[in-house]
């Protein structure tokens, strides 16, 4: 630091060492003719279940569609919405299959 012309140095260095991607695990190669079977597949079924209003609002505007004459409408929001739900579900679990 430097106070009226006088100068004075000050040694202010912390032992920073960068620790990044040390706490995951090792690869290990899948075992020959296992079958790969995708987690989340495992995993939806039960975020369905907790996404239940979704899954309720969807099914319902699905009802309405067939109700109708003309074959206009989508149901596309109500399905990015429960697709949106799912996916978060699933992202809380997901990582604990990853090797």
């Amino acid at each position: 630091a430097e106070y009226m012309g006088t100068r004075s140095t000050v040694e202010m260095s912390l032992p920073i060492k960068a620790q990044i991607f040390n706490h995951f695990p090792a690869y290990e190669a899948p075992i020959e003719g296992e079958p790969l079977i995708d987690p989340k597949k495992k995993l939806e079924p039960g975020c369905y279940a907790k996404c239940n209003i979704e899954v309720q609002d969807y099914q319902s505007c699905v009802r309405r569609l067939r109700g109708r004459i003309d074959g206009k409408g989508n149901c596309l929001p109500q399905y990015e919405d429960l697709g949106s739900c799912v996916d978060h579900c699933v992202g809380h679990e997901l990582f604990r299959f990853l090797k």
